[in-house]
């Protein structure tokens, strides 16, 4: 790291200590994301599980060991194509794969294949010199000779060394800049070294070879032919997608893309990728030391399984490819593993190398089912299996004439009151507003628990990070009853406040949040239980539907005026630590760079304490007094 950046890393890593979240990069942030509609139409053909030789059992049975089956869904919803066409698309609730999700490094591959189209129009090619497209962002005097020989390929294959990473996109307002002014760690070319900006870097230089945003070229050339609805993909201060990250898609349109590739780059007749391009980003020549992830091509990963690989984003966001069985697997999820998961783990061992040996147990244990070859051999549906993988576009369930009698004699008797639903008695003992009572919610006053200051916010801190929307520490909470209905309002300190329904019968109920002009689709629910001590125990989650992420408060009542609230998150705060360190100070068990300017074991404990403070925040609040 240069002494440069070991300055600005210094000052990034004395806001963090302070708790300084919301300045903590040299650039405010800037809303963008649209509040995204449900779209049902997943634009592909259809058919079942068993017309395409999957029985919907061993299906079902793959997304049970996928996900976990826990409290919290790791797998937030899949798509599976057999043989070109879609055979199941399910969610966990309250997910919906009819909602665009983040993709993380998922886009680094949606990128790849947008060089390709840059290299089949003659823009450019995996041999041009990479500062040639900047000549105005490299420093005047000391320019690198190592950044003078990175190649276009050398972005592409993850080998270009640059030492500018994630980390600088934190310190930095101009990545460009901040990466020519960045040395390499080694000469372009000689090893793996996985870093996001070599991906946002080819976004910036399809931007200048183009004259178009990312999207916009992609727009007519990709999204477009594939059905893919118009897609949000996060930019840069200097209005440059981030490229490595950023992008949000449905699990339908991740399932397209790979299908796309499964079909050597033509869909619906037209060629979409050309093959050569197509070859060259499968040819995987690059060694990783990834467990199950051996090997790297252009912005794409290998997978176990014979001549598979995968697109893949942290925390569960893939799209695995399986040539042999002529199938594409996409997920997303919310694990707090960074690279091969659970998930990754099943679709390997149901679909991958340990499909045979599966299968065949699997066929072995449910003798009924008279199944041939895997993907192979087609079947007779099995309706009560193929009830549980119904999806957001399934044809409804066929009517009884004895359920339209009983819905034409309900209609009418709908000048009938509706009986009033009934809160449990523990939502109410936290409720200071019911019905009519004080419904204010512009400020922290009467009625509302007033918290003592903290670092708990309710976005969650990996959401918060990648984004860049640090907001304001929760300064103040309120529960409310409305027409049997359990609402909670959030004050964020100077960053307003924000209202929303809460499940309280095991279902989340969805609701939108706006955090600095940034829309956000959520679920919430609420859990009611007592602690040893027999005090009143609300375990309230809220999920954030287009993110990975899960803010669960435990909040106690300590008193009949009183609440204390410790914040969690999941992905584990664990990972959400080890991220936020990796963004803002490199690794910390690492010698040199930043961490001697303080002294490693000083800033080391400082830091670790202070994390701690950060990712498991807890606050005291007390209950303000009604107005006489």
């Amino acid at each position: 790291m240069d002494l440069i950046s070991q300055v600005k890393m210094a000052d990034v890593m004395m806001k963090f200590l302070r708790g300084d979240m919301i300045h903590l990069t040299p650039y405010p942030f800037t809303a963008g994301k649209p509040a995204f509609e449900p779209d049902r139409d997943p634009r592909l053909p259809r058919s079942t599980p068993e017309r395409e030789g999957i029985p919907s059992g061993y299906l079902r049975d793959f997304f049970r060991q996928a996900d976990g089956a826990g409290e919290l869904p790791l797998l937030h919803s899949a798509a599976v194509l057999c043989h070109g066409k879609l055979v199941a698309c399910v969610s966990r609730a309250p997910y919906s794969a009819a909602l665009p999700h983040m993709t993380f490094s998922f886009s680094k591959t949606v990128v790849s294949m947008a060089v390709g189209m840059a290299v089949t129009e003659g823009l450019l090619t995996v041999e041009d010199s990479v500062v040639s497209f900047f000549p105005e962002k490299q420093p005047p005097l000391f320019r690198s000779p190592r950044m003078a020989a990175m190649k276009v390929r050398h972005l592409l294959t993850m080998t270009s060394g640059a030492n500018f990473s994630e980390a600088g996109s934190e310190m930095e307002r101009d990545w460009v800049r901040g990466f020519f002014y960045s040395d390499c760690a080694c000469m372009p070319g000689e090893k793996f070294h996985y870093n996001s900006m070599n991906s946002y870097l080819l976004a910036a230089i399809l931007r200048k070879v183009t004259g178009q945003t990312l999207t916009e070229y992609l727009t007519p050339r990709l999204f477009e032919p594939l059905g893919i609805p118009p897609v949000y993909w996060e930019t840069c201060p200097m209005g440059i997608e981030k490229g490595g990250w950023g992008l949000y898609l449905r699990v339908t349109d991740m399932a397209k893309l790979g299908e796309l590739c499964l079909r050597g780059g033509v869909w619906e007749g037209k060629r979409i990728l050309s093959e050569e391009w197509l070859k060259e980003m499968l040819s995987f020549k690059v060694e990783t030391e990834h467990d199950g992830m051996t090997r790297y091509g252009y912005q794409l990963w290998s997978f176990p399984a014979p001549h598979s690989y995968q697109f893949n984003g942290v925390f569960g966001q893939y799209a695995v490819v399986l040539p042999e069985l002529d199938m594409v697997i996409a997920t997303t999820g919310g694990d707090a593993s960074l690279f091969f998961n659970r998930v990754l783990d099943a679709i390997d061992g149901f679909f991958g190398s340990g499909a045979p040996a599966r299968y065949t147990q699997w066929l072995e244990e449910h003798p009924s089912c008279r199944a041939g070859r895997l993907c192979r051999d087609p079947m007779r549906d099995d309706p009560k299996s193929l009830r549980l993988l119904r999806d957001p576009w399934a044809d409804p369930e066929p009517v009884s004439w004895f359920s339209r009698l009983r819905a034409l004699f309900s209609a009418r008797r709908a000048e009938d009151p509706a009986p009033a639903s009934v809160l449990p008695d523990a939502a109410l003992r936290f409720c200071t507003a019911v019905d009519g009572g004080e419904s204010d919610v512009c400020s922290v006053g009467p009625g509302w628990y007033r918290l003592e200051k903290s670092f708990a916010s309710l976005l969650p801190l990996i959401l918060a990070g990648v984004t860049n929307n640090f907001s304001a520490p929760l300064s103040g909470l309120r529960f409310r009853a409305e027409g049997g209905r359990f609402f909670v309002d959030a004050a964020m300190g100077g960053d307003g406040v924000v209202s929303f329904p809460v499940g309280v019968n095991g279902q989340a109920e969805r609701g939108k949040v706006v955090i600095h002009g940034e829309p956000y689709a959520i679920a919430a629910r609420a859990q009611f239980r007592l602690d040893e001590e027999g005090r009143d125990v609300l375990f309230l989650d809220v999920f954030f539907l287009e993110a990975p992420s899960v803010r669960r408060l435990k909040i106690i009542r300590t008193g009949e005026d009183s609440i204390l609230v410790r914040f969690l998150e999941y992905p584990s705060v664990e990972e959400a630590a080890r991220m936020l360190l990796t963004l803002v100070g490199g690794d910390a068990g690492a010698s040199g760079g930043v961490w001697d300017l303080f002294g490693q074991d000083v800033i080391r404990h400082r830091l670790y304490g202070r994390m701690k403070e950060i990712c498991f925040p807890r606050a005291a609040g007390r209950l303000q007094a009604r107005r006489a």
